[in-house]
Order: C-alpha cells, then structure tokens, then sequence
C-alpha cells in the first residue's frame, strides 16, 4: 500500500491493503505470490571472505548456481554441491576478493563470459557436470 493511502481510512482498499509484506511478491493486478524459498545447501570455502552467487541455467531441467570466491569456482545444482570424489569440485579464477563485485556476466547456452576491468575477458565452459573449464 503507497503512504499516500494511510490517512483514506474510509477507502475500502485501506482496510484490504498491505503496508508491508514478507516473503511475497506483489503483482501489478492486485494479488501477492509466494516468495520462492531457499534451502542451505552448504557452507562456502571461506565464510571470512567475500562470495558471489552467480545463476547458471542450461535448460529448464538443468540449472546450477555457481559460487564465485577469491580464486575459485565451485557448482551447486539440484540441492547439492558437485563433488569431486569426497571434496567439492571447483576449478581455479584470476579474481581477488575485491574484484568479485565488479565482475559482469552475460550466459549464451553452455558459456558464461566473463568480464571485469582490470582482467581479460573469460569464457566458463560447461562441458559436463564435473567438466567446466575457464579461458581467456
């Protein structure tokens, strides 16, 4: 509900409105939808530094979530962390903790290009579950 309707006590959408709501998403045509929930899945290699999630949808059965640390890489998808026999499987990246927030991306089927200003542009290639590999 806009501020500007607090004192139309006598308007009949002041007694059906929201002033706040929590884990809703209002829409245009008046209703509210459920906020999508989030599960824990694990914990990130290193909780004293900075860490940037970063969406990656192959298909709309194959989605993961790629956790960008000074560093590394590491890949969560379907509730799960890709593992490489008993440790999580990541592969290595130029960017320090300072740079991660800088970094742009744009996804084109199976490559995430990556760019920053003061790095080269990178491509990360999705070969397989457990096969990505990051170029200049």
């Amino acid at each position: 509900m806009s501020p500007e309707m607090f004192g139309r006590i006598d308007d009949a959408k002041y007694q059906i409105g929201a002033a706040k709501m929590r884990n809703f998403i209002p829409k245009p045509q008046g209703p509210c939808e459920n906020r999508a929930g989030f599960a824990f899945v694990r914990e990130v290699k290193d909780s004293t530094k900075a860490t940037r999630l970063i969406p990656f949808t192959y298909s709309t059965t194959q989605t993961t979530v790629i956790e960008v640390g000074a560093g590394y890489f590491r890949f969560h998808t379907q509730g799960a962390t890709l593992m490489n026999g008993a440790v999580p499987y990541e592969i290595a990246n130029p960017y320090a903790e300072a740079d991660l927030f800088d970094i742009h991306y744009v996804q084109s089927a199976d490559v995430l290009t990556l760019v920053h200003p003061n790095h080269a542009p990178r491509e990360l290639r999705r070969m397989g579950a457990t096969n990505w590999q990051l170029s200049t």
